[in-house]
């Protein structure tokens, strides 16, 4: 019996946040325009409160890096893949991790994901009028992946293993342990 090789990516899982706002918004906020900021958990979810009572719109889509390719190779190619990472350990219909599960191709195996409590991690982009682009980055628990929630044997079965030097940045985060 052939056995079926799959593609296995380790990123930082993020949701990406659209949110179509004029510059004089995305300034009141207090972001710069075409720069791109580090958010606490605590200051991302004041943003999303703020956006809420001012009635901007935005939406949710499933990101990171290695996790956007895996899902395009397979909805393009129609081969599996296997993802690692983390997400948080609860899921609520039309939460962020309820937008990037859904949204993720049906062959990418995500078995493997690792629960862990606390927030999605979520790329915010703010787009101007003009196409210009301002971000804003909120963690979560997209770090919170170590070495021993690696199953066994996966790395070696995969015919490729794919990851982002994003998950190194931070020699003590539990990924960048996991990647090496």
């Amino acid at each position: 019996q052939r056995r079926r090789w799959y593609l296995l990516g380790l990123d930082q899982l993020l949701v990406d946040l659209e949110v179509h706002a004029p510059d004089e918004v995305v300034e009141s906020l207090g972001f710069v325009r075409g720069e791109s900021t580090q958010l606490s958990d605590a200051d991302y979810r004041k943003l999303v409160a703020e956006l809420d009572r001012r009635g901007v719109a935005y939406r949710y889509a499933a990101g990171g890096s290695v996790a956007n390719t895996v899902n395009n190779y397979t909805l393009l190619a129609g081969e599996p893949a296997m993802l690692l990472g983390s997400l948080p350990a609860c899921i609520s219909p039309g939460d962020a991790a309820f937008h990037y599960v859904a949204q993720t191709h049906r062959t990418v195996d995500l078995r493997h994901l690792r629960a862990v409590e606390g927030m999605t991690g979520t790329a915010v982009t703010f787009i101007h009028p003009d196409g210009e682009r301002s971000f804003a980055v909120a963690a979560g628990v997209s770090n919170d992946f170590p070495p021993e929630a690696i199953p066994e044997g996966v790395v070696e079965a995969a015919a490729v293993a794919l990851t982002t030097l994003y998950t190194l940045i931070d020699a003590d985060w539990p990924i960048a342990k996991a990647t090496h």
